[in-house]
């Protein structure tokens, strides 16, 4: 995971000047793929006029023990490669495509052409997007299968192929990637017609792992392939593995359902508040090596994505008049203890002072009390004055300090002062 957060925040750097620049995706040049031959000397035989190989393999493809060619080309053509204004500089983006051949090994007459495909390399169609373009990793040749390997800016997914009645045929595929502050990943095996779905949340060891049998054992050959339509996933049956959590009410969940008062609602925080909530938290940059935890822009995605996934905590999106201006989460939720903490708290700027803080918290603990809860915890950095006195303004009782209780992600060593309420005390 550490490989992915580090392409993840160049990626980040990069789409914040080069996205503000484009209006819409540049336009693609048209190409036309070449026809090859059908036999050749050597592998150079097979590279068209203006195509450079990238990548090469040699073995056994077709089971008669000579060593076959696996060839990755790309073509190389200047008119391709667009000139993109970035801020105050010129980026150049590659939209050369890319071609897969194989040869098969001929007695004494060099190589035959067995198939070709640019299906599996569509063009890119807009800049930056942190994805690893195909190098001389992508082709492999393992036990006389081929496999092709593809690296995305949260994850990878690999391909295995088999000759077989004419044709290289899909027998497998593997993928992992992040998604929704979880690590999913898939293993199909066509031949047994069977899926291995896992589920590993990022902030917990609670891994899950799901058998399901496919729909469709029958995926399209290599020259037919098209990933651009094409998505072996959905030939799994059954749900998706990661599927989204029903809306929080009343009856289903009492303590992460919404909370209003006049024109102030605490809403479960959701996939659609991460881009205004982003926004909001890039209001004051400034603020966050205050917090164990950074929802700066380079940092917000990954933060993001962790706090929904965290099993014993209920986030909500602050709204005022409709407009969001915050956060604030049950964290640490021992619903056997009658304990939770409430933090991870944020407001934009232009609210703090206002009142807004005392509403949320009056909200939040009510809801808490009335859910059966005894005690409720703050959790504050001994460096952060304000949230002490917004504390002793909220009659909370300052219990002490808990010495280097966390490091946070700046790598300080933090001392928290810790903070109750009783429901006793509130009633």
């Amino acid at each position: 995971m550490a490989r992915l957060t580090i392409k993840a925040l160049l990626a980040l750097a990069l789409l914040a000047v080069g996205q503000a620049a484009l209006a819409q995706d540049p336009a693609i040049p048209p190409v036309r793929y070449p026809a090859l031959p059908r036999n050749a000397a050597d592998a150079s035989g097979f590279v068209p006029a203006g195509w450079a190989i990238i990548d090469s393999r040699r073995g056994d493809l077709n089971g008669d023990g000579a060593a076959d060619l696996a060839l990755l080309l790309k073509m190389r053509d200047r008119r391709n490669v667009l000139a993109i204004a970035a801020g105050d500089r010129t980026e150049h983006f590659d939209t050369n495509p890319h071609l897969l051949v194989i040869a098969f090994a001929e007695p004494r007459r060099g190589y035959r052409l067995a198939t070709s495909s640019h299906g599996l390399f569509p063009r890119p169609i807009r800049p930056w997007t942190g994805d690893d373009p195909p190098d001389a990793d992508t082709i492999g040749i393992e036990r006389g299968k081929l496999t092709v390997n593809f690296n995305f800016l949260r994850g990878w997914s690999r391909y295995s192929f088999r000759w077989e009645k004419g044709a290289f045929r899909l027998i497998g595929y593997d993928s992992s990637g992040a998604s929704g502050g979880c690590v999913e990943s898939y293993s199909i095996n066509y031949l047994t017609g069977r899926a291995r779905l896992t589920r590993d949340p990022i902030s917990s060891d609670r891994e899950r792992v799901v058998w399901r049998r496919l729909r469709d054992v029958s995926p399209p050959s290599l020259d037919r392939m098209d990933l651009e339509n094409f998505a072996p996933e959905m030939a799994i049956a059954g749900p998706p593995l990661a599927a989204p959590r029903q809306p929080m009410n009343e009856k289903t969940d009492p303590l992460g359902a919404s909370m209003e008062e006049g024109d102030l609602r605490l809403e479960p925080l959701a996939e659609a508040h991460r881009a205004d909530l982003k926004a909001a938290c890039a209001e004051d940059p400034d603020i966050w090596p205050i917090y164990a935890i950074s929802y700066d822009p380079d940092h917000f995605d990954a933060s993001f994505d962790a706090l929904l996934a965290r099993p014993n905590g209920r986030a909500f999106a602050v709204l005022v008049g409709g407009r969001l201006v915050g956060m604030s989460c049950y964290l640490g939720i021992e619903e056997a203890r009658g304990v939770l903490e409430i933090g991870n708290t944020y407001y934009i700027p232009d609210m703090r002072g206002t009142g807004l803080n005392r509403r949320v918290k009056d909200l939040m603990i009510g809801r808490a009390v009335d859910c059966g809860f005894r005690r409720i915890e703050f959790r504050v950095d001994s460096r952060n004055t304000r949230s002490q006195a917004a504390m002793a303004k909220l009659g909370a009782v300052r219990e002490g300090v808990i010495r280097a209780e966390r490091i946070t992600w700046t790598g300080h060593v933090r001392d928290t002062v810790l903070f109750s309420i009783l429901a006793d005390e509130w009633r």
